[in-house]
């Protein structure tokens, strides 16, 4: 059964939580405080999950989860957090940086919270069961491992004797013996070894100038496939750096390829043959074989037999490195000169032949793509890398894209690197025909714009969230005010109703009276008493106007909630057929604490106004924008000449491709010289904090370079201020 710890200082709280639970089959075990839980934890740290309380006294909830980071038996519980005090976004952060699976917030759903309890649960068993399979799969990755570094050997040494060093290590690295050598030997007497390569765990210095030992071999099994397995080897000098050793346990291995065949690979296996993770191998060695299978033994000197082949890979491929070397720098000398050029080029470069084979690149080009210069080299210009259209993976092809027209290129495209990465690139692709006009060759130059991306997305964001941010206080006013009077209308309707349930009480006490005496005139003089004295008549008419106020109060608090999560709803960025007036009305209402105090606003929009593919959230942070900046005009045009409120009007129409929207405003309007700059970056005439100079200039690259519409202004000094928004309909 698995088992659940619940952290709370509140014993009310443990109980509730209990009762929720009670019907998922699970062990609950409970704790008042932080420092209790480490007891229970470091008792019994076979919990499945732990669901924690962040403020307690003396111990919070995300100090205790840093401590149980400390352990790495109980980091590994799931954690997650329940709270309704710590609900600000940066506690949030918070508890998950510390490694939380989970942070809800009170008051929650009953459902939600069992739910996410039964999913952590299962994940946990499930990841207890894979931690099994993991286990069974470290043997076969020890294999893995093993010939992975051979190969990366083979590819990156650069001559004999760095991939004979670098195959010893691999044998004490990935394979985990505690010593290996290789050595060569004459085939007419192979009792004088000369030690080419030498690794060991233990700190064992080989004498360079006296690598030549006096080591005879006694051959003891003889496979048919690539090696013979021999058993002892004697007076070797290693012999001196282990006095203790049993060297029953030393077994060496006398390679029969025929290029290799005079080299000798001698290794101790400790009686035990261990991983790089640690995990127990069977013990292999001729001496103590009584509990290893035969499978076992011949899958040890498979992975051994493997090894050897990638060792005559290694050394043939040396040879053609080599010969390859010599190659290239001839070549080397005759592109030296554009090789300098290409390399103090920023942008990627790429030259390639008509059939794709890549003829020559620069670095940027490498580093821009994720991709090394030999690897580069091996790839053809249609494999380097992958465009991301409408959401899949296209392959690149440069005859198609220079077949595509001027106007239906994008400016920026959209790549899947060769490790994955997405990437936002310029490119430009020319071709190159010989004497016969035809293509010939063809050069991609292409520039990294991702940073640059990233930041104007940034800043958007920064923009939208200093928007929110000034709007959330004449939004939290907006609301408070209809429930105020909702609190008010309740009070009210529950005296109401006990002065109600008191009159007719008195009814019907006097209606069993009447029952038994008869005397109606009582009866009717107590009815009229108790209207007069209960007020009865004002009641019945007031509950009504109450239920309506309250209505009112709630259609208004809904519609200002609706709007809100409306305006701040992230969408996909992508674009999608867009209501323009729905998201303008949104914004006028959210906006509504900013102008209401300076002027009016008035909405004049098209009904039949098409829809249009736009990315809606973007074109209401613009609208929200313009409002701002309209009431924070108007506000000092009213402050220096004590005018009344001042107008904003919004009005939308159709008129051949394009809908507009058309912002006025009766503010102090903008100086002339201004006009052409209002919408560079960081132009603002706002005294200092109260504006960035990045309003406009967002607005300007969301309508023009996003959307490929058009923003214009109109104003005069004194009378206000007109935008003339133009977006395609297609």
């Amino acid at each position: 059964m698995q088992k659940i710890l619940i952290v709370d200082d509140l014993e009310q709280n443990l109980l509730i939580l209990k009762r929720i639970l009670k019907d998922i089959d699970v062990e609950i075990v409970k704790a008042i405080s932080g420092y209790e839980a480490l007891d229970i934890l470091n008792a019994s740290p076979d919990f499945d999950l732990i669901l924690s309380d962040v403020q307690m006294p003396g111990f919070t909830g995300f100090e205790m989860v840093q401590k149980i980071n400390e352990n790495e038996i109980l980091k590994q519980i799931p954690v997650i957090f329940i709270t309704a005090i710590f609900d600000k976004a940066e506690f949030i952060q918070q508890g998950f940086s510390l490694g939380a699976y989970d942070y809800i917030l009170k008051p929650f759903e009953k459902e939600v919270l069992i739910n996410k309890v039964k999913l952590y649960l299962s994940l946990e068993k499930e990841k207890k069961k894979n931690k099994k399979h993991e286990q069974e799969l470290l043997v076969i990755n020890r294999s893995l491992n093993v010939l992975n570094e051979c190969n990366n050997a083979v590819i990156y040494s650069e001559n004999k004797s760095e991939l004979l060093q670098l195959f010893c290590n691999i044998l004490t690295e990935q394979a985990g013996y505690p010593f290996a050598w290789i050595g060569s030997f004459d085939n007419k007497d192979n009792s004088e070894i000369e030690i080419l390569a030498f690794s060991s765990k233990e700190n064992i210095v080989i004498d360079k100038k006296n690598s030549i030992i006096n080591c005879p071999l006694k051959a003891a099994y003889d496979y048919p496939d690539n090696f013979n397995y021999c058993c002892t080897v004697e007076n070797c000098i290693i012999k001196s750096k282990f006095p203790d050793l049993d060297y029953s346990s030393i077994c060496s291995f006398q390679f029969k390829f025929s290029k290799i065949n005079n080299y000798l690979l001698v290794i101790h296996s400790n009686n035990r043959l261990l991983s790089s993770e640690n995990a127990e191998i069977p013990t292999w060695n001729k001496e103590d074989n009584s509990n290893i299978s035969r499978n076992e033994i011949d899958s040890e000197k498979e992975l051994l037999n493997s090894f050897a082949k990638n060792l005559k890979m290694g050394l043939s491929t040396i040879y053609e490195k080599e010969n390859r070397k010599k190659f290239q720098q001839a070549l080397k000398k005759e592109k030296e000169e554009l090789s300098i050029t290409l390399s103090s080029i920023t942008d990627g470069v790429i030259s390639a032949s008509a059939e794709g084979e890549i003829l020559l690149f620069n670095s940027s080009a490498c580093q821009i793509l994720d991709i090394d210069e030999l690897n580069m080299k091996e790839k053809t210009i249609y494999n380097l890398f992958r465009i991301i259209d409408k959401g899949s993976y296209q392959p690149f092809d440069p005859i198609d894209f220079l077949n595509e027209k001027d106007e239906s290129i994008e400016p920026h495209i959209s790549i899947i690197t060769q490790k994955g990465n997405s990437k936002i690139i310029t490119l430009a692709a020319s071709l190159i025909p010989n004497t016969l006009e035809t293509a010939a060759s063809l050069v991609l130059v292409f520039h990294d714009i991702t940073e640059k991306i990233k930041n104007q997305n940034m800043l958007a964001l920064s923009q939208k969230m200093e928007s929110v941010g000034q709007l959330a206080a004449g939004i939290a006013h907006e609301i408070n005010t209809p429930m105020q009077f909702l609190g008010d209308n309740t009070e009210f309707l529950k005296d109401a109703t006990e002065s109600i349930l008191k009159y007719y009480d008195q009814i019907n006490e006097r209606m069993n009276d009447l029952e038994q005496n008869g005397d109606y005139n009582d009866f009717i003089k107590l009815i009229k008493t108790s209207q007069i004295d209960l007020d009865i008549d004002f009641l019945t008419e007031e509950i009504k106007n109450a239920i309506n106020s309250n209505l009112h109060g709630i259609e208004r608090v809904t519609k200002i909630v609706a709007a809100m999560k409306n305006f701040a709803h992230p969408s996909s960025k992508n674009k999608v057929l867009s209501n323009i007036n729905q998201g303008i009305d949104v914004t006028a209402t959210i906006s509504k604490n900013e102008w209401k105090y300076v002027s009016k606003l008035e909405l004049n929009l098209d009904p039949n106004l098409p829809l249009i593919y736009c990315v809606i959230e973007e074109i209401n942070q613009v609208i929200l924008n313009m409002i701002i900046n309209s009431a924070h005009s108007i506000a000092d045009k009213i402050q220096s000449n004590d005018e009344n409120l001042g107008l904003i009007t919004i009005e939308t129409n159709s008129i051949d491709q394009f809908i507009n929207i058309i912002i006025s405003d009766s503010g102090k309007g903008i100086p002339e010289a201004n006009l052409n700059r209002i919408f560079d970056p960081f132009f603002t005439t706002k005294e200092v904090g109260k504006g960035t100079g990045q309003g406009l200039a967002i607005a300007h690259d969301i309508i023009v370079n996003k959307h490929k519409g058009e923003i214009s202004v109109e104003s005069q000094l004194g009378i206000g201020t007109k935008f003339i928004i133009k977006l395609p309909i297609e």
